[in-house]
């Protein structure tokens, strides 16, 4: 062997000896418990914030959601009180009472006029 194997490491005596190392071993040999360790840390630190994100959001939209269904309420119950005066007003008894505030007076019977010469109809 060389004396120079251990700063080289490599054998230039025997070429059969002399390997190329693939990718996958150096990444796994490059791996220390250090930096295994920040690794795990660093994935656990973005699934934490991920994750307190999407809580934060679900309950945001779940506090719109409920205004939303209280405001739906709300329109829901004047909805219904303005067709009810919508009914009393169009009912006859508030119709007569609004023509005797115009100064209306009833309609009498009705007479239809002919005009010999001519098709038009006149009311009288």
């Amino acid at each position: 062997m060389c004396k120079f194997w251990k700063k080289e490491k490599c054998n230039h005596h025997f070429k059969e000896l002399k390997t190329k190392v693939s990718w996958r071993f150096q990444v796994w040999n490059s791996l220390t418990r250090k930096r295994s360790l920040v690794g795990i840390y660093i994935i656990a630190a973005v699934l934490g914030i991920v994750y307190l994100t999407q809580t934060n959001l679900t309950a945001t939209i779940g506090y719109q959601i409920k205004d939303l269904e209280n405001s739906i309420d709300k329109l829901q119950s004047e909805n219904g009180r303005l067709t009810i005066d919508c009914l009393k007003l169009q009912s006859m008894d508030q119709i007569t009472a609004a023509a005797a505030d115009f100064n209306l007076v009833p309609a009498g019977s009705q007479e239809i006029v002919m005009i010999k010469n001519s098709n038009q109809i006149a009311k009288r």
